[in-house]
């Protein structure tokens, strides 16, 4: 199996589509990738001395990649499914002094280390709890180059509890190869990312499961085992909140054949929006908006996908 590392010429802070692919691969083959931690261009081996009175933003956040896929060119759909997250043995959580929902409240800057020992988070005073690994940002290569913080319809800085085993991911192709990144793994998130989730080296084992043909699908959605979800990233909260809802109306409406007005009355019943992160860093907050898989009985709604934005 191909096994990507996370070496410096490996890991890049923007989805930049000059970079050059550093692997191949195709439909139906599964590869795993070294991830590193959100801050490892600034430094590998954090320490809790490393306290940021704020993020060295051309450094933040840095994803493995990219990595071509055979065949895809702008217009098609990559299906990745996420297989497994291996996570390093610790990890650290920042706070620092221009973000965070909590914002002029805490001290900060602040950074605690700590450890994962069989899958469990060692917090401070005897506190533990399980990990919960998620991929924070992975995505493929907009036709302009953009940070890998900010989240958009390629993806990017999603930081959706959902985006981790089991999870597929269907994104828009947008330049030839689809240029794939991913990284900013935490071992666990709350929603809404509130300030310094638990931050990971990791390694992530993924299958491209299916290359779709000319299928003009216009923005990431997610598909797990129970649900369907979009995601809106405006640069105002309400604005994504409506984004999010209008996306997973359409698809509603278009896969279950009802007007948009008895989509909506569905979804009042049945959807849910909820928030990925608005941590109120230098990035859009980004909403998700759920629908229940269950609702679908007769598996019309995956054609919907490619005829909704």
């Amino acid at each position: 199996m191909l096994r990507i590392d996370r070496s410096d010429a490996n890991i890049h802070s923007q989805f930049d589509p000059s970079h050059e692919a550093i692997a191949t691969v195709e439909p139906g083959e599964k590869f795993e990738v070294e991830t590193a931690h959100h801050l490892a261009l600034y430094k590998r081996e954090l320490t809790e001395e490393d306290r940021l009175d704020t993020l060295p933003f051309d450094l933040l956040n840095p994803l493995t990649g990219p990595i071509a896929i055979k065949g895809a060119k702008a217009g098609d759909t990559v299906v990745i499914q996420i297989d497994g997250i291996e996570l390093g043995p610790r990890g650290d959580c920042p706070l620092i002094s221009k973000g965070g929902l909590m914002q002029g409240h805490l001290k900060a800057p602040y950074m605690r280390i700590f450890e994962v020992t069989d899958g469990v988070v060692q917090f401070e005073g005897g506190i533990t709890f399980p990990i919960a690994p998620m991929a924070g940002a992975l995505g493929m290569t907009p036709k302009t180059a953009v940070h890998t913080v900010h989240p958009g319809d390629h993806g990017g800085n999603l930081d959706d509890i959902n985006v981790t085993t089991g999870a597929k991911l269907y994104f828009p192709v947008f330049v030839e190869g689809g240029m794939f990144y991913i990284g900013d793994v935490h071992a666990s998130q709350g929603d809404s990312e509130w300030c310094g989730p638990l931050e990971m080296d990791a390694t992530i084992t993924l299958t491209v499961v299916e290359l779709i043909k000319s299928s003009r699908q216009e923005t990431v959605w997610t598909e797990t085992a129970t649900h369907w979800i979009v995601y809106g990233a405006e640069p105002e909260l309400y604005d994504s909140i409506e984004s999010a809802a209008l996306r997973m109306a359409r698809f509603v409406s278009n896969g279950l054949d009802l007007s948009l007005e008895d989509a909506a009355l569905l979804l009042s019943c049945v959807g849910h929006i909820r928030l990925c992160q608005a941590c109120k860093g230098p990035f859009n907050p980004v909403v998700r908006a759920e629908f229940p898989k269950s609702i679908d009985s007769k598996g019309m709604l995956k054609k919907a996908m490619f005829a909704t934005s």
